[in-house]
């Protein structure tokens, strides 16, 4: 029995293809227009967004060496963990610092057309809240300003008009009393622009905050890399350079403590490890002196040997013995939350 096949692939003809759709030649043009228009007004109208990075060297305390090596290689050197300094680099505690000190609860803007571009170094005024920002019950609070000369113009969403007040007094948005103070001279306040203020939660900003820094390791190496993406570099570098320093900071501050706890413990094992010896020495010379034994001048040297490896073995067990027991009762009075003596 005989397969028969058939052919029946057509021949592709690019020719007619094109001139086929060549009537519709009118929308493609259209459709390509609107698309440039589209893209333009997209580019003009939408916020840039910079990417600001720098770059962290995190030190191995451990390197160097000890002053007291009996006591480290107890302990041992252990190398720099960067995934507990990446975790503290982004933790609430050291955030809330930063956004305290440059103030981020409240951002300014000034207002155009279509977008509202934010405000950092060049600020014309500032705004003064009397209390917390976490007093307040609202998400964020959002309000209009323009000034001139006798005062400026406050509105908000539930008071779009505005309302004119003057400088230097108080006034209150929703319970939140706050004052505008200028920057510089009115003069050089531009009357035709308006600004938009928010206030937000100091826990809302933490948290946004910790989640748009990214850290990550440099090529494998002891360097952290931070980047911060925002539509304002300067703000992303200030932020990034107060993380910076006060991760700086409470390193110094561990290493201070860590440091006068291990000064205190040294400096009472040492009294009581030096009344031990004399103790010992004292009891020794009253067996030779109660059993008659003369003090052997002719092998001091040996002696003196065999007395240097006791005391040397015996200070390395009482050592051990009272770290074992210093760091229990550390643990079991602080439950794991407080800084342990350092000998690395």
């Amino acid at each position: 029995m005989e397969d028969i096949y058939t052919n029946n692939e057509e021949e592709f003809n690019i020719g007619e293809i094109f001139f086929k759709y060549l009537i519709f030649w009118k929308w493609f043009v259209l459709c390509g227009i609107i698309s440039l228009v589209a893209a333009f007004f997209y580019l003009r109208y939408t916020s840039k967004v910079y990417q600001t990075s720098v770059k962290i060297k995190i030190l191995d305390n451990s390197k160097g060496g000890s002053p007291m090596p009996e006591i480290s290689k107890l302990f041992g050197n252990s190398s720099v963990n960067l995934d507990n300094e990446m975790e503290v680099l982004k933790s609430h505690r050291l955030i809330e610092r930063v956004v305290a000190d440059l103030d981020l609860n409240t951002s300014y803007y000034s207002v155009g057309n279509v977008i509202n571009n934010e405000l950092w170094e060049e600020v014309p005024f500032e705004v003064e809240w009397r209390g917390s920002a976490d007093s307040s019950k609202d998400n964020s609070i959002r309000f209009y300003l323009k000034f001139q000369e006798d005062g400026y113009f406050f509105g908000d969403e539930m008071d779009p008009s505005g309302s004119l007040c003057k400088y230097g007094q108080n006034y209150s948005i929703r319970g939140n009393q706050f004052l505008v103070k200028l920057n510089m001279d009115f003069e050089e306040i531009d009357e035709n622009i308006s600004y938009h203020v928010v206030r937000s939660k100091s826990s809302d900003v933490v948290g946004r905050l910790s989640k748009a820094i990214n850290v990550k390791v440099s090529g494998g190496s002891e360097v952290l890399i931070l980047t911060l993406a925002g539509t304002n570099t300067s703000k992303s570098e200030d932020i990034l350079n107060a993380i910076i320093e006060k991760f700086n900071e409470d390193g110094v501050k561990d290493r201070q403590l860590v440091s006068q706890r291990t000064i205190d413990f040294v400096s009472e094992r040492f009294v009581y490890l030096s009344y031990e010896l004399d103790s010992i020495e004292n009891k020794k010379e009253s067996f030779k002196k109660t059993n008659d034994l003369s003090y052997l001048e002719a092998d001091a040297s040996q002696t003196a040997s065999e007395k240097g490896i006791a005391e040397s073995e015996y200070f390395a067990v009482q050592t051990q013995l009272s770290l074992s027991n210093l760091i229990e009762e550390t643990l079991k009075k602080d439950k794991g939350f407080s800084l342990l003596p350092s000998f690395g």
